[in-house]
């Protein structure tokens, strides 16, 4: 039994040791694949982060002892960077069907786990974000109704993803138009409408707080043409292919 022990104290130390190795060769990898890209002419300009975390940041709510669950974190620093603020911070992220990701992350604690099937308690989140996750995710309103629900009353749900008022599409990366960079991407990306934002309302029993609304591309849709050499605010009425809103939901 002492042997065994040893052993598996000796194996976790061994983990400890491989952890920063593997993330170095992880990312190194990825930074070689970017530098291909842009080599190649994809990716040459900065993407939607800075206005989406930007605006996710503003709007998070503010005191003591606030607890935010982050949906969809991947390998991003979004979640230490909320640790760093204090808050008391959860990312969720489901591992077991993400390509080529691995499941763990340097820089939080990740869960991992499914949103549209989590075991998470009822009401025991100020604020949910979720930040250009929602259009990859087949049940988008089991997700949104789950992320509703892990709400407090009076809560925050934080969404940014593709979207176009007047239009649902089911996977831009298979229009004609799209960008080739993910012509060949193992999953899908919607562009979500007026009518997508009202149902989500009606399942988590919230309102729009705040909406915001952005141009990225130059084409017909998010994803279409070339990428703009800066983002523009817009109105709600203009051509638009990103938004950031915000649903509060209602206290009981």
């Amino acid at each position: 039994m002492r042997r065994r022990a040893l052993a598996c104290l000796a194996f976790a130390e061994a983990l400890k040791r491989l952890h920063k190795p593997v993330f170095r060769w992880y990312y190194g990898l990825e930074n070689w694949q970017r530098r291909i890209r842009i080599r190649a002419g994809n990716e040459r300009d900065i993407n939607e982060r800075p206005f989406e975390y930007g605006f996710t940041m503003s709007h998070l709510p503010y005191g003591r002892d606030i607890r935010i669950l982050d949906v969809g974190t991947g390998v991003t620093p979004f979640g230490a960077m909320l640790a760093t603020c204090n808050y008391r911070i959860d990312c969720l992220e489901n591992t077991k069907y993400r390509r080529g990701f691995l499941p763990l992350n340097s820089h939080c604690n990740l869960i991992s786990g499914d949103i549209t099937d989590c075991s998470i308690p009822d009401g025991v989140y100020d604020a949910v974000t979720c930040i250009s996750t929602l259009e990859h995710i087949e049940d988008c309103d089991g997700a949104v109704r789950n992320m509703g629900r892990v709400l407090k009353p009076g809560g925050l749900l934080i969404l940014t993803f593709p979207f176009n008022r007047h239009m649902f599409m089911e996977d831009s990366y298979k229009h004609e138009d799209s960008n080739r960079f993910h012509k060949n991407v193992a999953y899908i990306c919607r562009i979500y409408s007026d009518a997508e934002i009202k149902r989500w309302c009606e399942l988590t029993g919230a309102t729009v707080d705040k909406q915001i609304f952005a141009h990225y591309y130059a084409g017909k849709f998010w994803n279409s043409g070339e990428r703009l050499p800066n983002y523009k605010l817009v109105g709600p009425d203009d051509y638009h292919d990103t938004t950031c809103v915000v649903l509060r939901k209602q206290k009981a």
